[in-house]
């Protein structure tokens, strides 16, 4: 779990290339958004979810995302670290692929 948190932090993936081709930059967040949805999906089981929010594992798992992924200059990062927030305060993980809802909408 340590390491999809850790991997997050995009800043630090994607450079090691070093080449002057514009692609490079998109690898790091690429592998961010995987590990945070396999963070994601790691907190659907209970014993996981309680393992990431005890006492002794906030302060390299959950505060990271608080003090610096949420602020990612890149928005996709800093969504989806917002995304993993809202499921670890919440406990409650959206299956992706939309819908969502009672069907909403107007009435008329």
């Amino acid at each position: 779990i340590g390491t999809f948190v850790h991997c997050h932090d995009c800043k630090s993936q994607g450079k090691s290339e070093g080449g002057s081709g514009g692609g490079g930059g998109d690898n790091g967040v690429d592998i961010t958004l995987l590990c945070g949805s396999m963070l994601r999906s790691s907190l659907r089981h209970t014993s996981i979810y309680q393992w990431v929010l005890e006492d002794a594992n906030c302060d390299r798992l959950v505060y990271p995302f608080l003090d610096e992924y949420v602020h990612d200059p890149n928005f996709d990062v800093s969504s989806d670290a917002l995304e993993t927030v809202r499921v670890m305060f919440t406990g409650s993980v959206v299956p992706s692929g939309g819908g969502g809802g009672s069907g909403g909408g107007g009435g008329g």
